[in-house]
């Protein structure tokens, strides 16, 4: 048999597989911690702000829609994705006349567009008129993505801090421990 030599033997890491190689246990210091903690309580409020949106979705969605004409006055702004078209709207009865108001969506070549208002709506009311193509799921779908993403965001997160894996052990022991 030959003998080894200490210099020719591999100087790697040698210790447990689920160790980390840098160090023998991983310990967030309190800085870390107070971290994670604001962005779990930033997320909790962003959340909410948009489960909020989302109430607000659902229910001018479930409201009377009012059929009418948007006849455009002027268009407001010249941001990245073109100006505001405002002006006034007129119901088909003649009833409601909302006036600066802006349109979501867009108007014809003669500044006028087929349009329809939901005055009991929380998000927009008498504000905002949409035009025909628009509908009021958009907000609900938009509003559930953010939420899923969130959710798949912060999970994420959870996962690589460890937080998860602590969680899970702390239901472990508390389900060990009773009777």
């Amino acid at each position: 048999m030959s003998e080894v030599v200490p210099s020719e033997v591999d100087d790697g890491f040698y210790g447990p597989r689920h160790r980390r190689p840098d160090s023998t246990r991983h310990r967030s210091g309190p800085w870390t911690r107070a971290w994670h903690l604001s962005v779990y309580a930033g997320a909790a409020l962003v959340a909410l702000v948009v489960a909020l949106i989302l109430a607000s979705a659902v229910h001018d969605s479930t409201q009377a829609h009012v059929a009418g004409t948007f006849t455009e006055e002027s268009c407001e702004g010249d941001g990245r994705h073109g100006c505001q078209s405002v002006g006034t709207w007129t119901s088909d009865d003649g009833e409601l006349t909302y006036r600066s108001v802006g349109l979501d969506g867009a108007v014809g070549r003669n500044g006028t567009s087929r349009s329809y208002a939901i005055p009991d709506a929380i998000l927009g009311g008498t504000d905002t008129v949409h035009d025909s193509a628009s509908s009021p799921l958009i907000g609900i779908l938009v509003a559930t993505t953010l939420l899923v993403v969130l959710a798949l965001g912060v999970l994420r997160a959870a996962e690589k801090w460890g937080d998860l894996a602590r969680l899970k052990n702390s239901w472990r022991r508390r389900k060990g421990s009773r009777p």
